[in-house]
C-alpha cells in the first residue's frame, strides 16, 4: 500500500475572467458532499422507515493561506470572493509522490484553456477536481502572529479523483 503524502501536494484555480493561478496552502478541507433522502416508507412498515438517495446538497470546501497581499493568486481569491456574480471557478489539486505508480511525476501541471474553460491533466500523476465558487475570505489576526485567511470554497460538483496511469 503507498500512502499519498501531503507535502508536495500543489492546487490550481481558474476561471476565464482571471485565467489560471497556482495557490500554496497551509491547510486543505474537502468537505463532505452528501445526498437528501427521499422517503418511500410505506404505511405497511412497521419496522423502519425506507428511502432512496435523492439529489446533491451543495459541499463546503476550505483552503487556509498565509496573506501576502503581493501574490497575484491570493488576490484573486479576494476578488472572487467580493464579487457578487459569484464566477464559477475550477479547481484542481495535484497529490504528491505515489512509489505505485510507475514513472509517477509529481512536478507536472495541468493546463489550463481559459476559451474553453478546460484544464489538461497530465496521465503521470493524481489529480483531484472540482467546481466551485470562493464564499469568503475572512482574514485572521492574531498577537505575534501573521495575517491569515481561511478561503471558504461553496462546492459546485463533488471532488473526483483521476489516477495517474
Amino acid at each position: 500500500m503507498a500512502l499519498i503524502k501531503t507535502q508536495g501536494l500543489h492546487i490550481w484555480f481558474a476561471n476565464p475572467e482571471i485565467g489560471l493561478h497556482k495557490v500554496c496552502v497551509t491547510s486543505l478541507d474537502l468537505g463532505d458532499v452528501s445526498y437528501t433522502e427521499i422517503d418511500t416508507t410505506t404505511l405497511c412498515e412497521t419496522e423502519m422507515k425506507q428511502s432512496v438517495k435523492g439529489l446533491m446538497e451543495k459541499g463546503e470546501s476550505s483552503l487556509g493561506l498565509n496573506l501576502d497581499l503581493s501574490n497575484p493568486a491570493h488576490t484573486a481569491l479576494y476578488d472572487l470572493a467580493m464579487d457578487k456574480s459569484d464566477p464559477e471557478v475550477k479547481w484542481v489539486i495535484g497529490c504528491s509522490l505515489d512509489s505505485d505508480v510507475t514513472d509517477y511525476d509529481a512536478t507536472l501541471a495541468p493546463t489550463y484553456e481559459s476559451s474553453t474553460d478546460t484544464f489538461t491533466l497530465p496521465d503521470k500523476r493524481h489529480w483531484v477536481t472540482a467546481t466551485g465558487s470562493v464564499e469568503s475570505f475572512p482574514l485572521e489576526i492574531e498577537p505575534d502572529s501573521i495575517m491569515k485567511t481561511t478561503v471558504k470554497i461553496n462546492q459546485k460538483t463533488p471532488w473526483t479523483i483521476k489516477r495517474a496511469s
